[in-house]
């Protein structure tokens, strides 16, 4: 009898144990699960806030290269006068500059849904918005009506003179008053777009502050006076330039200076001259390596004009004559080199071409950009 008591009583307590461990099982298992999707979720959460920030500063980048298309104002010098001026300084993208807005447009497009930020979307549909109305006075300055002409009606630029608060006094105004007022507009968006991402890379074109601005210009304005030797005219400008010191200096040194620029000019003539026998020799001869090795990089078509070169027996010799040069830039990396060419061939024919060749000054030595022959 107590041994089946004992027995049911093991029998009792083994149904209870195996419950409890099975209900335990049941509530860990959602708890587990329950785990298990917070962790999921939080992941998903993860990439998509990495993919968004990946998304914002491939738009920070297609709306920087939109805005260095336009030049600031401290990177152009204000003419003497307004028959000087030219509103084409301030686009510097040449033929790129299309695709570079077009870039831009579709980034801001994309961002509604790529970006998870309304700050951010917010930013770049306002940077867009200056880029859009800077292309509009673009396009009106280009078109047929205004293309020769420096100025604009302030009535056919109204809204947009509004919007941004341009100055004028009367209805007729430079093209190049309106850019300079417009141009600074386009950076305030972007540079706030900037602060709005994580992991921004540092902006090499940053906004500068007025006191930069200024010494810009000033820095830039000497650099014309100096290449041109017109020390007065930058003087007249800044009495108290950064550069005021050097400039009444270099008055009373102005013929000194002069003959010195003249040695190096004649130095170059001379070095330029030699170089471009060496060239027409290699022309002549075909000599594709001698050729090829005065080509620049940046010359059209360069790989094309090498591979046509052949040798011309027919031409028995030649003569270079009024080889002339001058500075293409300030910088003195640059010359225009014009001269005649005179050929003489087997049967005494003569032949004579006029030659214009641009020449830059590289590490490698005088490289030619550019050759124009008829």
């Amino acid at each position: 009898m107590l041994t089946n008591f004992h027995r049911l009583f093991f029998m009792m307590f083994l149904t209870i144990s195996m419950a409890a461990i099975a209900a335990l099982s049941c509530s860990a298992q959602p708890a587990t699960s329950s785990r298990r999707g917070r962790s999921t979720t939080m992941s998903t959460g993860t990439v998509a806030k990495s993919s968004s920030n990946e998304a914002a500063l491939q738009l920070l980048g297609r709306l920087r290269a939109i805005r260095d298309c336009w030049a600031d104002p401290y990177m152009i010098i204000k003419a003497n006068n307004a028959s000087e001026e030219s509103d084409s300084r301030f686009l510097l993208c040449d033929s790129e500059y299309a695709l570079r807005l077009a870039e831009a447009q579709a980034a801001v497009s994309d961002a509604s849904s790529s970006v998870d930020s309304p700050a951010v979307t917010r930013e770049a549909m306002a940077a867009i918005a200056v880029f859009k109305d800077l292309d509009t006075l673009r396009q009106l300055f280009n078109s047929r009506p205004y293309f020769i002409l420096g100025t604009v009606r302030v009535s056919d630029i109204y809204p947009i003179a509004h919007k941004y608060n341009i100055t004028y006094q009367e209805n007729w105004t430079s093209k190049e008053a309106i850019y300079r007022q417009m141009t600074p507009h386009r950076r305030g968006h972007i540079d706030r777009l900037a602060a709005l991402i994580q992991g921004t890379p540092s902006d090499p074109n940053p906004t500068l502050t007025s006191a930069q601005a200024d010494a810009a210009l000033d820095d830039l304005t000497w650099s014309r006076a100096a290449s041109h030797m017109t020390y007065e005219w930058y003087l007249g400008r800044y009495p108290q330039g950064r550069h005021a010191g050097e400039a009444r200096d270099s008055i009373s040194r102005k013929n000194e200076i002069r003959k010195e620029r003249d040695n190096q000019l004649e130095r170059t003539r001379e070095e330029l001259e030699s170089t471009t026998r060496k060239v027409l020799e290699a022309y002549v001869h075909g000599d594709k390596t001698t050729y090829g090795r005065f080509l620049s990089s940046r010359f059209p078509s360069r790989e094309i004009y090498i591979a046509r070169l052949k040798p011309q027996p027919e031409v028995v010799s030649f003569e270079i004559k009024d080889f002339q040069i001058e500075r293409y830039n300030t910088d003195g990396d640059l010359y225009r080199a014009k001269m005649n060419v005179h050929y003489k061939s087997i049967l005494n024919k003569e032949r004579n071409y006029h030659n214009s060749i641009l020449y830059l000054k590289s590490e490698r030595g005088w490289e030619i950009v550019e050759w124009h022959s008829p």
